[in-house]
């Protein structure tokens, strides 16, 4: 995707944000990983247009929802190995090493859940 992609998917981002917050409150449990997911590509495509705020918010938030779907059955560990490795690469790019190796850890632990 190409910065000019995710110009344009933030403008979207915009405006669906509302809609997405509205919805979160009546959301069948076993769709909020599904929301997190969402949010963490929201959260790509933020920082990728140099929002790091809202990237990194976004992706936490989205995690927190997928971390919730996981510990309820609803989808695999395995499915939060992108999400963390996200926040790694973030925290790196913010100079938090401690939070970026913490992250890459915890993506390490997912992705060895699916071997």
């Amino acid at each position: 995707m190409s910065k000019k992609d995710h110009k344009e998917a933030v403008v979207w981002f915009d405006k669906a944000m509302p809609l997405f917050q509205k919805a979160a409150d009546d959301l069948p449990a076993h769709d909020v990983g599904r929301l997190g997911e969402t949010l963490v590509s929201m959260g790509v495509s933020y920082w990728e247009v140099g929002d790091q705020d809202r990237g990194l918010e976004y992706t936490q938030t989205g995690v927190e929802l997928i971390e919730a779907s996981v510990e309820a059955g609803y989808v695999e560990t395995s499915i939060l190995e992108v999400p963390y490795s996200n926040l790694a690469n973030m925290h790196r790019q913010l100079g938090e090493t401690s939070e970026a190796e913490k992250y890459s850890r915890m993506a390490s632990q997912s992705d060895s859940t699916i071997r």
